[in-house]
């Protein structure tokens, strides 16, 4: 495939093949090879793609600035391609399905106090730096505008945590209820003492930062920064707060390494955290690959 293995530079490819093709005009062979590519990793690729593709064509969207690609199937139906759920499933197969899950939005809604709790540190060292508004990547050391920064897990990832969380306790998901909360799209577990827990144990275990989108995405592209699917940390049997489980989920296990994080220090009633080690050799690593 001739799509670049770096999500946003993939996105990048994406968009000139839209942008090089007027409004319901079908895309050129190369890009449509692209596209059916990008397709079958779509988690509804099947339902998509039905008796097969005819073409790929842009139209315009009523809610971004840029057109959208759709797909025109040989029985005639046309579809959304829904390019950037596609391309998540392309860089993590298991993250599309599982953010959408009602089980991992429930146990996100059961860590939010958390993650603004380090927001809001995040801010006030801004301030007592004069830097207000803005928010220092812990990657690179740079000041970011906090919007687009974003609450990262330094050490055991997130889906580590929450495997580990279900071994522990000897849960199964499938048997975990979770209730609507409507009107919004978000869903807590229907047990509130399965709140408190996993956010006691998130609390525990977790290392939070803050981290500027663009260094966050180039990180997870690094054998160090992927993520391993929940249903492998599951099926591997053992705490991988213990053990690290190999992403082949083989059965064998490596000593978990987690970064080392710098001890805070106390400068008047503000709690500043010593700048961290350049990331740069660590983003050149994984702009070259």
């Amino acid at each position: 495939m001739s799509l670049p293995h770096l999500q946003r530079d993939a996105l990048a490819a994406l968009n000139g093949h839209i942008d090089r093709h007027e409004w319901r005009v079908v895309f050129d062979q190369t890009a449509h090879a692209d596209f059916l590519d990008l397709l079958s990793h779509h988690p509804s690729a099947k339902a998509k793609i039905g008796p097969g593709v005819a073409c790929f064509f842009k139209v315009p969207s009523l809610w971004i600035a840029r057109p959208i690609v759709w797909i025109r199937r040989l029985d005639g139906i046309e579809d959304d391609f829904d390019l950037q759920r596609a391309l998540s499933a392309r860089s993590n197969p298991e993250s599309p399905g599982l953010r959408a899950s009602p089980f991992y939005r429930a146990a996100r809604r059961a860590i939010e106090e958390q993650i603004e709790a380090a927001r809001r540190e995040g801010r006030l060292a801004a301030i007592a730096a004069g830097k207000p508004g803005l928010m220092q990547c812990s990657l690179t050391g740079g000041w970011h505008d906090e919007r687009e920064c974003q609450v990262d897990h330094d050490g055991p990832p997130f889906t580590t945590l929450l495997a580990s969380w279900l071994i522990r306790r000897g849960l199964v998901i499938e048997k975990i209820r979770t209730d609507s909360e409507f009107p919004t799209p978000g869903r807590r577990f229907g047990v509130e003492g399965l709140t408190r827990d996993f956010a006691r144990f998130h609390a525990d275990n977790a290392r939070l930062r803050l981290v500027w989108r663009t260094a966050h995405l180039a990180r997870h592209c690094t054998p160090e920064g992927r993520k391993i699917a929940l249903a492998t940390l599951l099926a591997a049997g053992v705490d991988p707060l213990a053990a690290s489980v190999t992403p082949d989920g083989g059965g064998r296990v490596l000593p978990m390494r987690p970064t080392p994080r710098p001890a805070p220090r106390l400068t008047g009633s503000l709690l500043r955290v010593p700048a961290p080690r350049s990331a740069a050799p660590m983003l050149a690593r994984c702009s070259a690959g």
